[in-house]
């Protein structure tokens, strides 16, 4: 059994994430000024993994059961508190110690990651594209969530 060493590089820090949030609602921000219908075009098509928290329950739900439970434990792995309590409080109660327990043992690559939350991400286009979640009024929520003035 080959063992992998212990991560020797910490998560990044709130700060950094905050910071990237910030960017990502001035550069939406910045787009709904200067050309409203391209910025209605991305927001409708778009959808952020970060933004689950926002995500209506019943649709968050939905696409967390389509999904294999080690994909959306892999998925969640490295994500803020609140992306990993949204998520895993969609699973029965009887089963969310066992998925918290695999969260904190499981410590994916970061390609294994990315491959999870693309899942995520397909899953919640398909809903949109059955017209059961407005991606739209996601990132809007999203956006109206990091509390950044908009560009004038």
């Amino acid at each position: 059994m080959i063992r992998r060493p212990p991560r020797s590089t910490p998560k990044p820090s709130s700060a950094a994430s905050d910071v990237y949030k910030r960017q990502r609602q001035e550069l939406i921000n910045g787009l709904r000024v200067s050309d409203q219908k391209l910025s209605e075009d991305v927001e409708s098509s778009c959808f952020i993994f970060e933004s689950i928290p926002v995500v209506p329950n019943d649709v968050l739900k939905e696409v967390v059961r389509q999904l294999p439970p080690d994909d959306v434990i892999t998925a969640i792995s490295g994500a803020t508190k609140e992306i990993k309590e949204a998520v895993i409080l969609c699973f029965p109660e009887q089963s969310r110690k066992a998925l918290i327990s695999s969260l904190k043992s499981k410590t994916p690559e970061k390609e294994e990651v990315r491959t999870a939350r693309r899942k995520f991400v397909d899953s919640m286009r398909e809903m949109a594209d059955a017209e059961r979640v407005n991606l739209r009024d996601v990132n809007s929520a999203f956006a109206n969530q990091a509390a950044v003035p908009a560009l004038q």
